[in-house]
């Protein structure tokens, strides 16, 4: 193979990847991840005694967060 004939395949093969690498360079390794909202649901509990009784209590509290519309303040203005 002459020399002239394998420099251009070199030439060519780096040229190839040169333009592949300045392709995919702008693009994120990592994927998108959707956005989660955090937890409306939160619960508690407390294990205790009755002193009068002895017998053995447990309270539990559940709260659920729930917005169903945007506050008026955050509201578009109108033209």
């Amino acid at each position: 193979m002459k020399k002239k004939t394998l420099l251009l395949i070199v030439t060519g093969v780096v040229a190839a990847h040169a333009i592949g690498f300045y392709l995919i360079a702008g693009k994120s390794p990592l994927p998108h991840v959707r956005y989660i909202p955090p937890d409306n649901f939160s619960l508690g509990w407390a294990k205790f005694t009755d002193p009068a009784t002895h017998d053995k209590m447990i309270y539990q509290e559940f709260t659920v967060t729930t917005q169903l519309a945007k506050p008026a303040s955050a509201a578009s203005p109108t033209p």
